[in-house]
């Protein structure tokens, strides 16, 4: 048994050699990707604070809806989901259905907007516009 192997081993050497190098790279890569993901995982300071720290409670409206089509009867029917990007509307209907709970003092409807700065060395920056009264969910340094 060990001889026909030997054999084998003589007539097709390079089909060795190919095989020990892609499993080498193989192997070399899932190591890489490992390093990667544990440098990614530590930190060397404490946890920045979040955006909403300061808040007791975070309610979100709904993100997404749905659709039915067909003609009525069951047959041909289908549902689509899509999510909103505009629910401007829908905010202001959970925050005053919030707001009516008892116990709840203070209701900050958090509205963003992307912003971009149009004059200056790094015009391609996007970052996140919130009003003022959204200041009192982040905390205070």
């Amino acid at each position: 048994m060990l001889t026909i192997a030997l054999q084998t081993l003589r007539t097709r050497f390079t089909l060795f050699i190919g095989t020990f190098i892609a499993l080498s790279l193989g192997v070399a890569l899932i190591a890489g990707t490992g390093q990667v993901l544990d440098a990614t995982r530590k930190q060397d300071g404490p946890a920045a604070a979040g955006r909403y720290d300061a808040a007791d409670a975070v309610v979100r409206a709904p993100q997404s809806y749905s659709v039915t089509f067909g003609s009525g009867d069951g047959a041909y029917e289908e549902t689509r989901t899509g999510t909103r990007t505009h629910r401007l509307d829908d905010a202001g209907e959970v925050a005053g259905k919030v707001a009516a709970v008892d116990g709840v003092a203070r209701v900050v409807v958090d509205r963003s907007v992307p912003a971009q700065l149009l004059d200056g060395a790094d015009a391609t920056a996007v970052t996140t516009a919130r009003a003022w009264t959204a200041a009192a969910l982040a905390p205070t340094c």
